[in-house]
């Protein structure tokens, strides 16, 4: 299928494009990974004793870390101490002439190290530098330590995650890595490269999480600032205070999802049931959807998963199964889709360019590209050697 695995698609976008990645953890991890999937040369800069935090944590496989090796496959590792000024100067060598730098360290820490953008940006003009942080380089919490947990509970969304009894529950996704951060940071960086096409001129993009998260949260926010009133957690009819837009229990333990938010969706739905008195109590007040719930649950018990699969391939009313992951990547949902180890985004049409499509290569070993990339530099194997010695470098 055209762009679905048989041809370069997405992974032919950034050809040529030279990206040094000094983040750690998942936020860079994501955006390195997403740009390497376009096609972009991704050097993994890592100080030289444990790499990149993420390498020795669990859940750990026969190469290491299963989401540093999903995360950094098809890309270098250059091992380097940025302390020692030989390390700096590669790194500056580098980013002469690299089109895109991702950092991820607190705010200050690479000025400090004499590698901030004033100083890359005068020697490579044209250099993307992108900070990734949880709260930007500004005013304001910018050296507080934070992890996603902390970024979502000051983004005002974290309130919204609760169970029955009004507890706060953590999420099981990365919402501010990787929404509020990986991914805000390729579409930043991807804009700043249409403007230093028509420019010439690269720039400093401050990327903090808690400002990416007005993302996944635009809804709330409109609501407040249009009403000036910011709806609680038992305000929000899409979070299971609507009888059309709800998940239900089958009679063999399974979960479908009913998502009839357009009256059309949901008159078909109640025309399948038979249940035609529903269709005019679609967004009534909050105890008419409380009672209208329960009655929707009844029916939904009374059928297998199964069942209710056949339903909804007759009555076009947004019903889909709620599928574990396993399934969701291997089941019937899976195929002609993107593979997980490339870009999701099929492409058709375009011009590829030619040559045989080559799938993904493992992550590299920590530093086990150092010696190649430095001898490209033009330094010698006697001072790599050197280096080596001296805990400046791993090879």
């Amino acid at each position: 299928m055209e762009g679905v695995g048989s041809a370069r698609g997405a992974s032919s976008f950034l050809d040529g494009l030279r990206v040094l990645d000094l983040t750690r953890l998942l936020p860079g991890g994501v955006a390195s990974w997403l740009l390497t999937s376009m096609g972009a040369d991704v050097v993994k800069v890592e100080e030289p004793t444990t790499g990149d935090y993420l390498r020795g944590m669990p859940p750990l496989g026969p190469r290491g870390n299963l989401y540093f090796e999903h995360l950094h496959r098809s890309q270098r590792s250059l091992a380097v101490d940025l302390k020692d000024p030989r390390g700096r100067e590669v790194l500056m060598a580098l980013a002469w002439r690299a089109d895109v730098l991702l950092e991820g360290f607190r705010p200050g820490v690479m000025n400090r190290l004499g590698l901030g953008f004033d100083e890359l940006a005068g020697a490579n003009p044209g250099l993307i530098y992108c900070s990734l942080t949880a709260f930007g380089q500004g005013p304001g919490p910018r050296q507080t330590a934070a992890h996603d947990l902390n970024i979502l509970g000051l983004s005002g969304l974290l309130a919204y995650l609760t169970d029955g009894a009004g507890r706060t529950l953590p999420p099981p996704i990365q919402l501010a890595d990787v929404a509020g951060g990986g991914l805000l940071a390729v579409v930043a960086v991807l804009g700043a490269l249409v403007a230093r096409g028509r420019t010439g001129r690269g720039c400093h993009l401050d990327v903090a999480m808690l400002d990416g998260l007005r993302i996944i949260g635009v809804l709330q926010r409109a609501e407040g600032a249009g009403s000036g009133r910011y709806p609680g957690p038992d305000g929000l009819p899409l979070a299971g205070n609507l009888a059309c837009y709800n998940v239900y229990s089958t009679a063999d333990g399974g979960t479908m999802a009913l998502g009839a938010l357009e009256p059309k969706f949901w008159a078909a739905f109640c025309a399948g049931v038979e249940r035609p008195a529903w269709v005019d109590r679609q967004f009534g007040p909050s105890a008419q959807q409380r009672a209208m719930t329960a009655e929707v649950a009844a029916v939904f018990a009374a059928r297998t998963r199964t069942e209710w699969e056949g339903f909804a391939a007759l009555h076009d009313c947004c019903l889909t199964p709620v599928v574990p992951l396993a399934e969701a990547v291997g089941g019937p949902m899976a195929a002609g889709r993107p593979p997980d180890d490339g870009f999701p985004v099929a492409v058709r049409g375009g011009s590829d360019p030619a040559g045989p499509v080559l799938g993904p290569r493992p992550a590299p070993a920590l530093g086990r590209d150092t010696a190649a990339i430095l001898q490209d530099l033009g330094i010698s194997a006697a001072n790599i050697r050197a280096w080596a010695q001296a805990g400046v470098i791993r090879t």
